[in-house]
């Protein structure tokens, strides 16, 4: 019995530091968001300014509703791995993205066991509430 226990903590441990590992990454690509295609006010010198967008590469987008597509082509390897490990020992993370009009989603699976982790969420840049 003891060592049931003792392997289901082990295995909320491992599910714990793939979470907190996947919101990591989540917020790093949440702040992404709120600063695609921002000029000016989004960055931590020029809080005091206004958030002021790239309105011409905005509207078109937002027209098209091909602004979640843009941000994720935005993204580069790093901000958006296909895979990653989380937790000692490592569990492979994987990331899918899929873009949905001016929405991007993104979706988390870690290879815990018994069952995988999976977290999904869907980003929208801070800039669609100016669009059209």
């Amino acid at each position: 019995m003891t060592s049931t226990a003792l392997q289901g903590i082990g295995r909320s441990k491992t599910r714990g530091q793939a979470d907190i590992e996947i919101a990591r990454h989540i917020e790093e690509l949440r702040a992404k968001a709120f600063g695609f295609l921002c000029t000016q006010g989004c960055s931590d010198d020029q809080l005091t300014k206004g958030l002021t967008y790239n309105l011409t590469l905005l509207k078109p987008l937002c027209a098209s509703k091909g602004l979640g597509q843009a941000f994720l082509s935005s993204l580069s390897d790093q901000e958006k791995p296909l895979s990653f490990p989380a937790g000692i020992p490592p569990i492979e993370v994987s990331a899918s993205y899929s873009a949905d009009g001016n929405k991007l989603h993104v979706t988390y699976e870690a290879k815990t066991t018994p069952r995988p982790l999976v977290v999904t969420t869907t980003l929208v840049p801070h800039a669609q509430g100016w669009c059209p």
